[in-house]
């Protein structure tokens, strides 16, 4: 099957937390989010059926995250005997093809990182034992077809985007596999054909249990982290920290590209400002409504990382508004929100309110 690639590009802005500030969002996270699990559990019969070695890994869409990610895989240890595959497209692909992925670390050295295969086309790899998804939202539903095509019940997919239901997303098109919620606090952006930056903050996976698959420990898929140096933390329920960092990312995305405002402009503007705390309150409703637990000051404390930030800070989805880019990820946003209230009767007006605003600036 000919597909399309996938690429995402996560900027430094507000898709994730530069040094210190990504601290922030971690210590909040520590707060409430009980301790990861450290034994491996005993291996169940149904383990032992769906598990298995992990030796073919694609990591799906090259940008920011997926090239840092990608980049750490390539520059494992050598003699692990595994195969790694990047998908990209364009100028980005030629130019891994042709020098192999540059990374940028945030103290300014470089590392050259050469997969097995560089393709654009998932049916040329290896079927994958794990498949490291990292796609912008609005390429989701087409790469997980494309998956689809060559999952195996033992298969992994780890899911590494932005967004409070990806991993539902994903479900209702991976009728095999195995899922695990995820997410990552880093900064990292792609920086030009064939080169990644990794800006800040550790690069720290969180992730858990498979709910469709209970007795499936991650063990196979930790020690894959572990060879690459890849941190990672193991939850019972890794749900609290992914919807703390959509409570950071939403909100902001959604008032600055409506207003066409920065951070500050945010933070220092009452009108904008209480936007911004009303959709927060919206999300806090509806992970109530879902039983998930944030603390209850989560709301002044995302704001106050917020204001962490410079003032000129903006968004790279009002940044995709503003240039008319040919596609955006409003449905990761303002669609996720209204969809989801809708589906917990929480009203969302706000959120509807902004989501109106940005559909007149793209009509």
């Amino acid at each position: 099957m000919r597909g399309r690639p996938f690429v995402q590009t996560h900027t430094a802005e507000a898709m994730a937390s530069p040094p210190g500030r990504c601290q922030r969002l971690l210590v909040l996270l520590g707060r409430f989010q009980a301790e990861c699990r450290m034994g491996e559990a005993k291996r169940s019969p149904l383990l032992r059926r769906q598990s298995a070695p992990i030796q073919a890994v694609t990591v799906v869409g090259i940008g920011g995250i997926g090239g840092l990610i990608g980049a750490r895989l390539a520059l494992r240890p050598p003699g692990d005997g595994r195969h790694l595959t990047f998908v990209a497209r364009g100028p980005h692909l030629a130019a891994i093809r042709s020098g192999g992925l540059r990374l940028i670390r945030p103290d300014g050295s470089v590392a050259l990182a050469r997969p097995d295969l560089a393709t654009d086309r998932l049916e040329e790899a290896p079927a994958p034992d794990l498949a490291v998804l990292c796609v912008k939202s609005y390429d989701l539903d087409k790469a997980a077809d494309q998956l689809a095509a060559v999952l195996r019940p033992s298969t992994v997919v780890l899911p590494l985007l932005n967004g409070a239901d990806i991993r539902e997303r994903l479900r209702a098109r991976l009728r095999i596999g195995i899922v695990p919620p995820a997410c990552i606090y880093v900064s990292a952006r792609r920086a030009g054909a064939g080169t990644v930056e990794h800006i800040g903050g550790a690069g720290k996976i969180h992730l858990g249990p498979d709910p469709q698959v209970p007795a499936w420990d991650g063990s196979e898929l930790r020690a894959v982290l572990e060879v690459a140096g890849i941190p990672y933390q193991w939850h019972e329920d890794p749900t609290v920290a992914i919807w703390v960092k959509y409570m950071f990312i939403a909100p902001l995305a959604l008032v600055t590209a409506a207003h066409g405002a920065d951070f500050g402009r945010v933070l220092s503007d009452p009108q904008l400002n209480a936007q911004a705390r009303a959709v927060m309150e919206e999300i806090r409703r509806i992970a109530d409504a879902r039983g998930v637990a944030l603390p209850a000051d989560i709301v002044e404390s995302t704001l106050r990382t917020a204001g962490s930030f410079p003032p000129e800070t903006r968004t790279s989805y009002q940044r995709d508004i503003e240039s008319r880019a040919r596609a955006d990820e409003g449905d990761l946003y303002g669609g996720a929100i209204l969809r989801l209230g809708a589906a917990h009767g929480v009203p969302t007006p706000v959120s509807a309110e902004l989501s109106a605003a940005i559909a007149r600036l793209r009509a």
